[in-house]
């Protein structure tokens, strides 16, 4: 998505930008300054961190006039019969006991991000997604969806007569993990006229083996379906 263009045209209509950068920070060199966004929320464990974990980076301007939306041991500077003051950033929005362990953990999950360069991530997702895509294509019955000019690291398709849940129930029984769903973008599903896609998502962990044993696993799917 042209986020950065987004962005500007809501700043010009006077509307706050929230950003789901989920499935934006583990493959994208991120610029808060440069997208200029109001939030921008990212979830530890699609960074290959723990699950239970976010960040939310937040425009001071806000963080400083909004009020906390919970409240909690750590948060609070002192507490009157009529009112309450808040610490300063980001205590102010840090109640209670930390998750502490997870933090801990996913401060090695971005040095180890950082070890390999979000540059050689990219690059290295940008050439499974080519060979994947070639391989694919090759495939009868399978019709890739989406071809943007700066595609992410997925691999959304589906098979011809197949639901995309028998897809994935199949291949995860050849030990090869997709998802299968409308992936939060049910709109899109409706517009595509189709009941759900399998999506084959890729990391720094995945390599063109996974995504031979991909092809030979929805090749055993077409098969089971009588497919050619």
């Amino acid at each position: 998505m042209p986020v950065k263009e987004i962005t500007d045209l809501a700043h010009s209509k006077g509307i706050i930008v929230v950003i789901d950068g989920c499935q934006g920070a583990p493959h994208l060199k991120l610029d808060m300054q440069d997208l200029d966004c109001d939030f921008y929320a990212i979830s530890c464990h699609k960074m290959y961190g723990p699950t239970g974990l976010g960040v939310l980076y937040g425009k001071k301007k806000w963080l400083e006039e909004l009020p906390p939306y919970q409240g909690g041991g750590g948060m609070i500077r002192e507490v009157k019969k009529d009112k309450i003051s808040y610490g300063d950033l980001p205590n102010k929005y840090e109640a209670g006991t930390m998750a502490t362990a997870q933090v801990i953990a996913f401060d090695q999950s971005i040095k180890f991000m950082e070890s390999v360069g979000i540059e050689n991530i990219m690059k290295h997702e940008a050439d499974l997604v080519e060979y994947g895509q070639e391989l694919l294509q090759k495939n009868n019955s399978v019709k890739l969806i989406g071809s943007p000019k700066n595609k992410g690291g997925v691999l959304s398709f589906t098979l011809e007569g197949v639901h995309p849940h028998d897809i994935a129930t199949i291949l995860d029984e050849d030990g090869v993990a997709i998802r299968a769903g409308h992936h939060c973008c049910q709109i899109l599903h409706d517009k595509l006229n189709i009941p759900a896609s399998a999506r084959a998502s890729v990391g720094i962990y995945n390599t063109k083996d996974d995504l031979d044993k991909l092809n030979d696993s929805i090749n055993n799917c077409k098969k089971i379906f009588n497919l050619k």
